[in-house]
């Protein structure tokens, strides 16, 4: 069966026609919320300690109050993620269902690379979103206008940055997929 990579999660089998499906999503959102509430937690640690303020352990796991917001931010970026690596799964089905392997590999990796790289482009400038929600004590609207305004300037290194994390992250998961 073929699978489909997120750069941004863990590795996603989306193939609809396959049963375990539906459990491999399900811990994909599942463990989304816990890992970036833990990651902002830690930004926001570090935020604090450059600012000259103490912060305690406890206080990386409370996010400032904000917890419920930023994990429905989480839920929400893991959600719409999948809906695109799905619809990724159906626009390259019949490729692979016409029986010429190595034109459906190639089909598939070009679309693969075109999907993750606009997930990229346009995530990009909501990277801090989370960071803002918790840190501000923001609404997760109120913190896409914040991460927007405090991004655009930034934007084309951040994009690059960006593009180059996600390929190094994707020539480790494909060398533990393919072998070394």
């Amino acid at each position: 069966p073929i699978g489909f990579i997120s750069v941004h999660g863990p590795l996603v089998a989306v193939n609809p026609d396959n049963p375990a499906v539906i459990a491999n999503i399900a811990l994909s959102w599942a463990l989304s919320v816990p890992v970036g509430l833990l990651t902002v937690g830690l930004q926001r640690a570090v935020l604090c300690r450059l600012r000259g303020q103490t912060i305690g352990v406890a206080e990386v796991f409370r996010l400032n109050g904000m917890a419920s917001a930023a994990a429905k931010w989480f839920l929400a970026f893991a959600v719409a993620e999948d809906l695109v690596i799905t619809l990724l799964y159906w626009a390259t089905k019949s490729v692979f269902a016409a029986g010429d392997v190595a034109y459906a590999v190639a089909f598939y990796l070009v679309w693969l690379l075109v999907v993750s790289g606009l997930i990229v482009v346009v995530s990009t400038p909501f990277i801090l979103v989370p960071l803002a929600i918790v840190d501000k004590r923001l609404s997760p609207i109120a913190g896409i206008r914040a991460s927007w305004q405090a991004t655009r300037a930034f934007l084309p290194g951040l994009i690059a940055a960006n593009v180059i994390v996600n390929l190094i992250g994707l020539s480790g998961i494909l060398a533990f997929v393919v072998g070394i």
